[in-house]
Formats: C-alpha cells, structure tokens, sequence
C-alpha cells in the first residue's frame, strides 16, 4: 500500500474512533507516520546538547482539530491537513534518530522541552507550505532559551510522469514541507554555537 494511502486509511480511521470515543488524544501507538513526514537521515558530529534529555511538548495550532484533519485525509481539495499528533509523532522519531540529545521522550519533566506551534498549512494544485514557531526552553532556569519561526514548502516536479504518479497528492506534497521543516529544525539545534542552557545542571 502506498504510503500517502496508507496515511489516508490510518488516520481517517483513528480519528473517527476518537472522536465516536470522544477522546481528544491518540496512544502514539495508533499514530502511523509516513516516509514522506521522515527527514532523511543525516550524519552529524558532536552536539552541545550531549547527556541532555529533551520532551516535546504537544504540539499546537493549525492541525489540533482532528474533524478538519478527517477532511483534508479524504482527499477533499484544499483541505489536506497534517494532524498534530502525527507531527509530534514525527518529531519524536526525527530528534530521536538525530542524537542530538542524550534522549528524547514524548512526556515528562526534564530539563529541555521543545515546542511546536504550527502556524500555517497550505496547499495550491501540486503545491504546499507548512511554518512552525519553535521554542526550546531550560526548565531548570525557568525561562526560554531559544526560538525560532521555519517556513518550508515542497512542489513536485513539472513533468507529466510527476502528474500521472498515483500517490503525489496534495496531502503528500504537504507531508514533503513538512519534512524539509523538521530537517532545518534539527539543523538549527545541531548549529547552535554553544549551549543555551543554563551551567548547572540537575539530575
């Protein structure tokens, strides 16, 4: 099964069962992530956050109503939407592979959170774009130590075989963006020039 239909299938089928449930939230084990959601893997050196634990924190914003996201998986025009959760999900997996940190969990207290605000998603024809605010703050110190605003965008190719392919969907275009986001995020964090943390640390 192709991925971007298998995205479809899962994630249509989980958020109807939440929402006959009524719940608002979903085990991640029930949260299917596709390839097209995954940056590519990428060989890095040393971090400034090595024996650091990091949480992400829900994320937020565009992508929290999981009625709007039922509607862009079923491939009505215009609506494609990443979940929230699928984006944590993604970025769970993504820092987790990274080694940027020491370790990487999905709740908890720790020292380092990160936080997701997704502030826009759209898509136009073969074309989408996906911005993220993220903020990593030092829980020791109380206060927020680093943000930053990432837009990306993915449009596939203007060739007819691009056309013709029978997954490049608005949806997947849309996973694409957000992707490129995650990588320039983990660019980001591994680029820092030194730790924005506070010296001390607690254990």
């Amino acid at each position: 099964m192709g991925g971007s239909i298998r995205h479809t299938y899962v994630i249509t089928s989980t958020l109807l069962t939440l929402l006959v449930a009524g719940c608002a939230t979903a085990p991640h084990q029930m949260l299917y992530v596709a390839p097209d959601l995954l940056p590519e893997p990428k060989a890095r050196g040393s971090t400034i956050f090595m024996g650091e634990e990091l949480v992400i924190a829900p994320v937020v914003g565009v992508g929290s109503s999981g009625a709007r996201v039922v509607g862009g998986a079923m491939g009505v025009p215009g609506t494609a939407q990443i979940w929230s959760q699928t984006f944590h999900e993604a970025l769970f997996r993504s820092l987790r592979d990274s080694h940027l940190f020491a370790d990487v969990r999905r709740d908890g207290k720790v020292r380092c959170v990160l936080r997701a605000d997704i502030l826009s998603q759209a898509t136009t024809g073969y074309s989408a774009s996906f911005t993220v605010r993220y903020t990593l703050s030092d829980g020791q110190a109380g206060r927020d130590v680093w943000t930053e605003q990432i837009a990306t965008s993915y449009t596939f190719p203007t060739t007819t075989s691009a056309f013709v392919a029978p997954y490049n969907t608005q949806l997947r275009a849309l996973m694409r963006a957000g992707a490129a986001n995650i990588a320039i995020l983990l660019d980001r964090l591994f680029a820092l020039p030194t730790p924005p943390l506070s010296n001390t640390t607690t254990r």
